[in-house]
């Protein structure tokens, strides 16, 4: 084995190891881990297809509200994030305010 693959063997158990360790802090702080895993292989397969479809489309984003449904889908993300932010800061000013 080469000493290039012997670094990225090394690199990838380094951060195995520090997966796990993160995940058992989370798990006796309380976080149900299955939503977390979930998020976390959906996040990078995510990742990987948003990247080639910008690769498909020669880096123009319009792709993703180029059809109606892609847009509605986007549209009522934004809306989701936006009610979670507003909520967020509501909460914090009558934290505040008390």
């Amino acid at each position: 084995m080469t000493i290039l693959g012997r670094l990225r063997r090394l690199r990838l158990l380094r951060t195995f190891a520090a997966s796990v360790g993160e995940l058992h802090e989370l798990r006796r702080a309380g976080y149900p881990l299955v939503p977390i895993i979930i998020g976390i292989n959906l996040g990078l397969i995510l990742e990987k297809n948003v990247g080639r479809s910008l690769l498909l489309s020669r880096d123009e984003p319009i792709i993703f509200v180029e059809r109606p449904i892609n847009a509605v889908i986007l549209t009522v993300v934004a809306l989701m994030l936006c009610c979670i932010v507003y909520s967020l800061l509501r909460s914090g000013r009558r934290d505040t305010a008390s």
